[in-house]
């Protein structure tokens, strides 16, 4: 009776002098068992089983299936593994991707401040000719070359002093002086020379004999003057006003005149103590004519006067109160 191999009593260790059968070619056969690796050198253990090396089933025919749910799934570029600048890593060959930067060596700075990091670079806008930046004269600063004002080098003397005036030497327009003219300067036509006494300015001396010397008690003939001491007239002229309004005014004049058209009301608003006007009035006996607040000094007392077809009125302001007085009719 035959009995198989899994029914034999397993050995508990070999040392290399036993005998075991071999099947080679279909041919049962004897081998030392020196020609086998002994457990635990150069052999596995049973426990390497499952772990180290795949295991096996017991009927020897056929490898035992790893577990679906360990392996690896397929990998599919950019959906389970990712790709670089758009590459997919799967494959053969080789990937070319960014060296690692370093600012100021394999990437520029801007205004030596470095690119790489968070945050903002702030840099100089563009530049626009005569909206961010001036211009010189009408002329763009952006650009290469030069800006000159006219043309050729201007030559002076080796010196100067400090706040001299410069000048033109000659008729070339490249050469300069310093000035040497002393005293008041005048130009002529743009060239500088000395002012002459007495024909460009008045010299001091003139001062008190041709030209009159500032006195604070001085007349003006443009603003109202009060007289400290008596002073003599020879001869006034007086101005003389057509009063085309009703305001009886000194401002208009001592002397004014109107011809009454119909109802009329007088005002005397801008009297000033002293002042004095006489007023001659024609057609006074056809219309009415009203006199401001005043007292008349007349024949009759503190009375208007009855008009006639030409009449002279007298007002003055002493004081607050105005006066009047009737001088008389000229029918």
């Amino acid at each position: 009776m035959s009995t198989a191999i899994t029914d034999l009593p397993a050995a508990s260790s070999l040392t290399g002098s036993e005998s075991v059968p071999v099947v080679q070619n279909g041919v049962t056969k004897r081998a030392s068992a020196s020609m086998f690796a002994v457990a635990g050198i150069g052999a596995l253990v049973p426990a390497d089983i499952g772990v180290t090396v795949q295991g096996h089933a017991d009927n020897l025919d056929a490898w035992a299936l790893l577990d679906p749910t360990t392996k690896q799934d397929t990998l599919v570029s950019g959906t389970s593994i990712k790709t670089v600048n758009g590459t997919s890593l799967l494959g053969s060959g080789d990937v070319a991707v960014q060296e690692t930067l370093v600012s100021g060596t394999n990437i520029k700075t801007v205004n030596s401040t470095s690119l790489l990091g968070s945050g903002d670079v702030a840099v100089q806008e563009t530049l626009v000719s005569g909206t961010n930046i001036k211009t010189l004269n009408g002329v763009s600063l952006l650009g290469s070359g030069d800006i000159t004002n006219g043309t050729g080098d201007v030559t002076g003397p080796a010196s100067s002093v400090d706040g001299e005036i410069a000048l033109f030497n000659g008729i070339t327009g490249k050469a300069i002086k310093s000035a040497t003219t002393t005293g008041l300067l005048k130009a002529t036509s743009g060239v500088i020379g000395a002012a002459s006494a007495g024909t460009d300015y008045l010299a001091p001396a003139a001062i008190g004999t041709t030209v009159q010397a500032y006195d604070v008690d001085t007349a003006k003939l443009d603003v109202i003057q009060t007289w400290a001491a008596n002073q003599t007239f020879t001869e006034t002229t007086e101005t003389t006003y057509s009063l085309t309004g009703t305001d009886i005014d000194p401002a208009n004049g001592a002397l004014q005149y109107k011809t009454i058209s119909g109802t009329t009301t007088f005002t005397a608003t801008n009297f000033a103590a002293g002042q004095v006007v006489v007023v001659a009035l024609t057609s006074g006996s056809s219309h009415t004519v009203n006199w401001p607040t005043m007292t008349w000094v007349t024949s009759a007392g503190n009375a208007a006067p009855t008009l006639t077809a030409y009449d002279v009125v007298v007002l003055w302001k002493i004081s607050t109160t105005l006066y009047g007085a009737y001088v008389g009719s000229g029918v």
